[in-house]
């Protein structure tokens, strides 16, 4: 079994960074001119909702915000040769804007389910 090993600085000598989760998958590893792909000029919908639009298609979005108590960390993963890997913290994040294709941003999407999830994690292991 390979084990995973954490490093980290104090988070609060950690950049923060803008998170921005596009509903894809990029199969590239390396440095890429996300301005020329992505649109960072969003916009707002009617009814609130973040707009962008990413190789030209049109995206609907929403910010969430990390819940208090709480740090969103960024990792960068590097192998360990047979032992397994290193994770170590990058950066961090107050909040992130997460995007769908058409839908428009709801309580079921995966994101907005794991900031309820933690809520209920805190209530249930709390003493």
């Amino acid at each position: 079994m390979m084990a995973i090993r954490m490093t980290a600085e104090p988070l609060d000598a950690l950049s923060k960074v803008n998170v921005q989760q596009l509903p894809c998958t990029v199969n590239f590893s390396g440095k890429a001119s996300v301005a020329q792909r992505f649109d960072t000029h969003k916009g707002k919908t009617e009814d609130g909702h973040s707009s962008a639009y990413f190789r030209g298609y049109p995206l609907v979005g929403a910010e969430i915000d990390v819940p208090s108590g709480y740090k969103g960390v960024i990792f960068t993963s590097t192998s360990d040769g047979d032992h397994g890997r290193i994770l170590k913290a990058k950066s961090t994040f107050d909040k992130m804007s997460y995007y769908n294709w058409s839908n428009k941003p709801s309580a079921v999407d995966p994101q907005q389910s794991v900031v309820e999830w933690l809520s209920v994690s805190r209530a249930i292991h709390l003493d």
